[in-house]
């Protein structure tokens, strides 16, 4: 069972499901009205007997770009300050991912950046799980209706459409939290990527062998973004995969 989770509190949650309602007339996808925030949504019973979970959710970033964006969820760290549990990482869904991503790239015709972002927040979820995203540095004044039935559309087409052509399935590390190389070579097929975790959390590297775990399917290869890493750090992270027997590249 498919499920998209929305919150009655987020007025970009709330008209991204309306959108997708509207277009699945079908009823193909099972949905759930959160009453709070997505990212303290652990323990809901329509989560746990999902296959997946597709939370529909505002962006909000530091930055001034508007955003589509889709990620894995979970805390590299000691805190969990946003949901979830302090070093903590929910189940990944790489090709779910993926096929959200071309997607909204190429429904996109309001000129809002494409990406992926690294791993971060809750909810805590035991089921392959992604976050759909749009917004920006003030999400509650965002002209609604187009960006939402893109949202939806992707979605849909993500849920209903046939797997995206990728190489392999890839765990990234080492990237900025807007991690622009990986998008580039996801939106291009080259791998489908699970959890990434950034260059501000690498040193996190006791975390390696989760990242690798939780993700349905596992990763093939690591891709190490290896100029945004201190070379202390990266000497660290390599020597966590080799033990990990995951190979990695260089990008």
């Amino acid at each position: 069972m498919r499920l998209v989770v929305y919150s009655a509190d987020d007025r970009i949650s709330g008209a991204s499901f309306a959108a997708l309602d509207a277009i699945d007339s079908e009823r193909s996808i099972r949905s759930y009205r959160h009453d709070g925030s997505l990212v303290a949504a652990e323990g809901v019973a329509e989560i746990e007997e999902a296959d997946l979970v597709i939370f529909l959710s505002k962006h909000k970033s530091a930055s001034g770009s508007l955003s589509f964006t889709t990620h894995a969820l979970g805390n590299w760290g000691d805190r969990a300050d946003v949901g979830g549990a302090p070093k903590s990482l929910s189940c990944a869904a790489p090709v779910e991912m993926l096929a959200l991503l071309q997607r909204l790239h190429g429904n996109n015709s309001v000129g809002f950046d494409v990406t992926y972002e690294a791993t971060h927040h809750g909810p805590l979820v035991n089921k392959p799980v992604l976050f759909a995203e749009f917004g920006g540095p003030d999400p509650d004044s965002i002209e609604l209706d187009k960006p939402a039935e893109i949202l939806a559309r992707s979605v849909y087409e993500m849920l209903n459409e046939a797997e995206p052509e990728f190489d392999k399935i890839a765990f990234g590390v080492g990237s900025p939290h807007y991690p622009s190389r990986f998008t580039k070579l996801a939106i291009e097929g080259r791998y489908a990527f699970s959890h990434i975790m950034p260059n501000y959390a690498v040193s996190n590297v006791d975390m390696v062998p989760m990242a690798i775990e939780r993700s349905k399917p596992e990763p093939e290869i690591a891709t190490v973004e290896w100029k945004s890493i201190k070379s202390a750090e990266r000497e660290a992270v390599i020597k966590s995969l080799e033990e990990a027997g995951l190979d990695y590249v260089r990008v």
